[in-house]
């Protein structure tokens, strides 16, 4: 849907000055406004997170961005964690498949045989009410080479700094929320643009 409303957009820029049309009589109008109604039919546009009590970090959340930051002091270090939503949703769902057998694939070889420390691997994060795993980019030798001694002190040092599995789910939710308010301003913006 996203493309279409890009397409019919860069369509509509050099009618923009050209034509003067009503609102009512452009189609691509009504098909953002559906799309707007069914953005705020959604109930987690507008819905706000109470910050868990004990919550050590200061949330940054600048709009339009895809990213928030949490900053805190710990004994007079800085602490920056950058959170970003990953993509849940990739497209055609035959595209999941192969990727999903891929990676499963990939999981088999990784357990029969250890893997050599590359660039740029990844780093499993648990969510306290899901044994299931995610990946998150880190730049290093691979997580699952790492010592178990070395994992259990990393982990450790950082839950000492307030990165504590227990603001998973608060995380998630609030990464949620600010998606949908991202994607109903876009489409707010986009109506504008095309009513220019």
């Amino acid at each position: 849907m996203a493309t279409l409303v890009r397409r019919t957009a860069s369509r509509l820029v050099g009618n923009c000055f050209k034509n003067r049309f009503s609102e009512r009589e452009l189609p691509q109008l009504r098909v953002i406004e559906t799309e707007i109604g069914f953005a705020e039919q959604a109930n987690d546009y507008d819905r706000v997170e109470e910050t868990p009590s004990g919550f050590p970090f200061k949330l940054e959340d600048k709009p339009g961005t895809k990213i928030v930051t949490l900053t805190r002091d710990y004994q007079g270090e800085s602490v920056v964690v950058e959170v970003h939503m990953t993509n849940l949703v990739t497209g055609d769902k035959g595209d999941d498949i192969d990727d999903e057998e891929s990676d499963e694939e990939e999981e088999e070889e990784h357990e029969d045989k250890p893997e050599k420390p590359k660039q740029s691997n990844d780093m499993w994060v648990t969510f306290p009410d899901d044994p299931s795993k995610d990946e998150l980019a880190y730049e290093g030798p691979s997580f699952r080479v790492w010592d178990e001694k070395l994992r259990t002190a990393f982990h450790r040092y950082n839950e000492i700094r307030g990165i504590a599995p227990s603001m998973i789910n608060f995380l998630h939710e609030y990464m949620i929320n600010k998606d949908s308010k991202e994607h109903l301003l876009w489409l707010k913006t986009l109506k504008n643009f095309v009513k220019c």
